[in-house]
C-alpha cells in the first residue's frame, strides 16, 4: 500500500482476511480498494459512484477498531478525496465533503493535503472567495497546480490585480504554463497595458 501499488495490496489484503477474517485486514483491504478506484482518476477513468459510496460506506463501519482510529490521518485522506471526485457527477458530495472537514480535528484541518482537497471541493461549488482563501494559507509560492488554482480563483472573484501579485511572486519551481496561462488571463481581465506586451513575448 505504501509503495502505492494499489490492486497487488487489495488482493494481498483481501487474500489475508480470508485467512484471518480480522476486521482489522479486512478494514486495511478497503483502503486499498477506495485508493485503487480514485487512482484510475488520474489514467483518465471515471469514478463509479456504485463502486466507491459502498465502500465509504463500509469504511465507517470500522469507526470502533483500534486501528481505524489510528489511522485518522489516512482515513480522513480516502474520505476526502472520495467525496471531492464524487462531486464531480453529484454536487452533494461535496457538500459532504465540506461538512467532513467541518469535523476534523485542528490538526487535520491544518494539514496541507486534506486543506488542499478543503479548497478543491468550495471551488467546484462555486464558493471560489472561500478556495481563494484557502489556498492562500498554503503553500502556493512554490507549488504550480496550488498557485493555477488559487489565482483562477482570484481572476473569477473579480480581482485579477490580486492573482497578478501572486503571479509576480511565485518562485522559479512554481512557474509553469498553466501559471503563465493564468497570469495572461488576469492581464487580460484586468485591462492591463501589458497584456498586449506579453502576448507579443509569447
Amino acid at each position: 500500500f505504501n509503495l502505492q501499488q494499489y490492486d497487488l495490496a487489495s488482493s494481498t489484503l483481501h487474500e489475508l482476511y480470508n485467512k484471518t477474517h480480522e476486521p482489522r485486514m479486512q478494514m486495511y483491504s478497503v483502503f486499498a480498494d477506495i485508493k485503487k478506484h480514485t487512482c484510475n482518476r488520474q489514467y483518465g477513468k471515471s469514478v463509479e459512484p456504485d463502486v466507491l459510496v459502498p465502500l465509504l460506506i463500509q469504511l465507517d463501519s470500522y469507526k470502533e477498531l483500534k486501528q481505524y482510529q489510528r489511522e485518522e490521518l489516512l482515513v480522513t485522506l480516502l474520505k476526502t478525496e472520495s467525496l471531492y471526485l464524487l462531486g464531480f457527477s453529484d454536487k452533494k458530495y461535496l457538500e459532504d465533503a465540506i461538512s467532513e472537514y467541518g469535523k476534523c480535528s485542528e490538526a487535520l484541518q491544518k494539514h496541507s493535503t486534506i486543506r488542499f482537497y478543503y479548497g478543491l471541493c468550495l471551488e467546484l461549488t462555486g464558493d471560489r472567495g472561500a478556495a481563494a482563501a484557502v489556498y492562500e494559507s498554503l503553500n502556493w509560492s512554490s507549488d504550480t497546480i496550488i498557485a493555477e488554482k488559487y489565482m483562477i480563483c482570484l481572476i473569477l472573484d473579480n480581482k485579477p490585480e490580486t492573482a497578478i501579485s501572486i503571479f509576480n511572486r511565485l518562485s522559479h519551481d512554481a512557474q509553469s504554463i498553466r501559471t503563465e496561462a493564468a497570469h495572461l488571463l488576469a492581464l487580460e481581465k484586468s485591462k492591463s497595458t501589458l497584456y498586449s506586451d506579453t502576448l507579443v513575448k509569447i
